[in-house]
């Protein structure tokens, strides 16, 4: 870590161990997370909302990593310029050679922290921001593909059967080139999702 991103995180705590910062919110856990690779630093970041990863845990038996946003991340390597996912003006990528480097990187590393990690985890500590993201602006999450569970895991959360509705057109629309496999998982999230919705009343 760096004295310029402990500056900008004063309510995130450092585990050295994950190279990550953690902050928990109100029924959530919103991660920043330091990959290396190749000599390259990026940020993954994303939030994990407890409610939401329980339903898709029990309803659906989706899988959660430890130590990770599950609900939704973005990694600042799949932004820049010429990004089909997030048009940036610069790739927030950062060259690093030992602790020296990453020290010197501090100042433009907090600097996109503060500028669009803080904002993007504040936005998604909540569901329906989630949920949003997820269907309307899916470059604005890693994955998005795979995350269909999400907002179904959502309508069940908040009772919704016309969001489930919606987000089931939503998806078939998107299936037919995925072949009858697809299309039969994601028939089987939304009668799960609609039986849940039903059974809560």
């Amino acid at each position: 870590n760096t004295a310029a991103l402990e500056r900008v995180l004063p309510s995130f705590r450092y585990w050295s161990s994950k190279a990550q910062y953690r902050r928990p919110f109100e029924g959530g856990t919103s991660y920043i997370i330091l990959g290396v690779s190749k000599m390259v630093l990026t940020l993954d970041f994303g939030t994990n909302i407890d409610a939401v990863e329980d339903i898709r845990k029990h309803l659906f038996s989706c899988t959660q990593v430890r130590n990770s946003p599950n609900t939704i991340s973005l990694r600042t390597g799949s932004m820049g310029l010429d990004s089909t996912r997030w048009r940036q003006p610069e790739h927030a990528i950062w060259p690093i050679t030992g602790s020296e480097g990453l020290q010197l990187a501090g100042p433009e590393i907090a600097a996109v922290v503060e500028d669009i990690v803080l904002p993007y985890l504040a936005r998604h500590e909540h569901p329906e921001h989630v949920r949003e993201t997820l269907l309307n602006h899916p470059g604005n999450a890693s994955g998005a593909h795979l995350y269909r569970a999400v907002p179904f895991a959502i309508d069940v959360l908040r009772g919704r059967m016309d969001w489930l509705e919606d987000d089931f057109a939503h998806y078939r629309a998107l299936l037919p080139s995925h072949g009858a496999e697809a299309r039969s998982a994601l028939e089987e999230l939304y009668n799960l999702a609609k039986e849940a919705i039903r059974v809560r009343g």
